[in-house]
């Protein structure tokens, strides 16, 4: 997962050790004071997404600072190391000025500033017993414009080299503006990209967008010509089903009409069903969640968005949570009311072949205002002075102390049940779980604020521990999740056999 890389890939990224090719991590026995002084120039500079190729053992890792995706070689986990390109005077990588050049060459004129926002790789299966895996066919890169909101964003093709696979300007596809991330099915049919249209407040921004972009034409006959993209733009138009809630609401902010949900729902996460009929596009923002029938992307070209939903909030009041920067890691369910939207980070899909879920890290994140401006506000209450609540609903929808207030994130993360298409349908929530847990075992530094050392507890009032990334696989034989937290650093490995079919792996 990205997010448990993030602060061993941004403790050499401005090092010159790690320029050269010393990528060995430093220490976690380190000390907070030998290490601040580190923390406060290097993890600037941390990846934000990664993606693995099993043969050869390399990594590409998205670093955004640089408007670069890193090549890491990761043959030998205990001496990572950059790769060279041969010249003797670089580093293997895939370069924002790369794609530049060939748009430049191509007379494409719409751009101005591109930066890596997401990376995923395609692996083909070989072998007669189809279990062994070859190095990726295909390396594709979401790359967003930043000298405009309007501008569109592209997605970029490579080998695992990072070369263009083929003649410049034709690896190389436009897509919806920001490309927030993307996605390969199992089979390598499809690609699908998660278009946020950045921006709020403003009936300008753009709108969010699905694209579905068909490459079995290249891995399935190497035919890199025919590859086609399919763009769907997040219209409401009355057909789409709404259930649980958004996290926003959309009178006042464009007029209040029902077009304003495709600029406001900002696709951010790509999870395909593993039988690539489905595809799921998480909008973190408004706590909804998009479903993409990828089977009528080519056949009609219609109901391709199947719905819209909302994932609903979580009782933080009756489950509990810490919502007090007092000092104490102590979680307590409380007398006041405060919904949590769940609005998760990462997403991800599992299936048995009989039942299909849905995995979700139920991280939170604040809309912005006009200004750019985090849209929260702090909480006048009695038992909850400080803490971080929604602007748009205060006390509740009505402003009133005696309704409830609404944060963001919950703090948790979810299991969803989408075998039969439709709202995902709870399963399972761990609840307060990863804050107990952590006030258990770390009682001094749960809760405690990115790349700030000593601030146990502060956290407590805006996201918590915040779980961004989540994970499914086997672990000695068992089915485990693993969830990162983005706020605190360090990932968490629970067993999820308990819960479900002992036999689903």
């Amino acid at each position: 997962d990205a997010e448990t890389l993030e602060f061993w890939m941004s403790s050499f990224a401005l090092d010159q050790g790690g320029q050269s090719g010393t990528l060995a991590p430093v220490s976690p026995l380190s000390s907070p004071q030998a290490m601040s002084a580190m923390a406060s120039n290097s993890c600037s500079a941390g990846a934000s997404q990664l993606a693995f190729c099993n043969t050869g053992q390399r990594a590409f890792v998205v670093d955004e600072n640089n408007k670069s995706v890193r090549i890491v070689d990761y043959g030998n986990l205990n001496n990572p190391g950059l790769i060279s390109d041969g010249t003797g005077n670089g580093i293997m990588d895939i370069s924002a000025l790369e794609i530049s050049t060939e748009l430049t060459a191509a007379g494409v004129a719409d751009w101005g500033s591109l930066v890596p926002l997401d990376v995923d790789i395609y692996n083909t299966i070989v072998g007669p017993d189809d279990t062994s895996f070859c190095c990726s066919l295909m390396v594709a890169v979401a790359w967003m414009d930043t000298a405009s909101l309007a501008n569109p964003g592209w997605v970029s093709f490579h080998d695992s080299n990072g070369a263009l696979l083929g003649s410049g300007v034709n690896d190389i596809y436009p897509v919806g503006p920001s490309p927030r991330s993307l996605s390969f099915s199992e089979d390598g049919s499809w690609l699908v990209v998660a278009c946020a249209g950045e921006g709020e407040y403003a009936a300008s921004d753009p709108k969010g967008e699905v694209v579905c972009v068909d490459v079995s034409p290249f891995t399935q006959a190497g035919d890199l010509s025919t590859v086609t993209s399919y763009a769907f733009p997040l219209d409401y138009d009355g057909a789409l089903t709404m259930a649980g809630g958004l996290s926003r609401t959309d009178a006042g902010v464009y007029g209040g009409s029902d077009a304003a949900l495709a600029y406001q729902l900002e696709p951010s996460h790509v999870a395909i069903t593993p039988d690539e009929s489905r595809a799921y596009v998480n909008c973190q923002l408004n706590n909804a969640i998009v479903e993409i029938n990828l089977d009528s992307v080519i056949t009609s070209g219609t109901g391709v968005i199947a719905g819209v939903y909302g994932y609903g909030t979580r009782d933080m009041s009756a489950t509990g949570f810490d919502g007090k920067d007092d000092g104490a890691a102590i979680v307590e369910t409380s007398t006041e009311d405060v919904l949590a939207w769940y609005q998760p980070g990462d997403i991800e899909i599992i299936s048995n072949g009989v039942t299909t879920l849905l995995l979700t890290a139920n991280e939170g994140k604040p809309s912005v205002d006009g200004s750019g401006t985090n849209d929260v506000t702090p909480s006048t209450s009695v038992e909850f002075n400080g803490l971080m609540i929604d602007s748009e609903y205060g006390f509740g929808a009505t402003g009133s102390s005696g309704d409830p207030s609404y944060v963001y994130g919950a703090r948790s993360f979810s299991v969803w049940d989408i075998t039969a298409g439709g709202a995902p349908s709870l399963v399972y929530d761990s609840g307060p779980i990863i804050e107990s847990t952590l006030a258990t075992l770390m009682p001094d530094y749960a809760n405690s604020r990115e790349k700030a050392y000593f601030s146990g507890d502060e956290a407590s009032l805006s996201q918590g521990p915040q779980p961004s990334g989540i994970a499914h696989g086997l672990v000695a034989n068992k089915s485990v999740v693993i969830v990162t937290l983005e706020q605190m650093g360090g990932s968490m490995i629970f067993n999820i056999n308990p819960w479900l079919d002992p036999a689903f792996v």
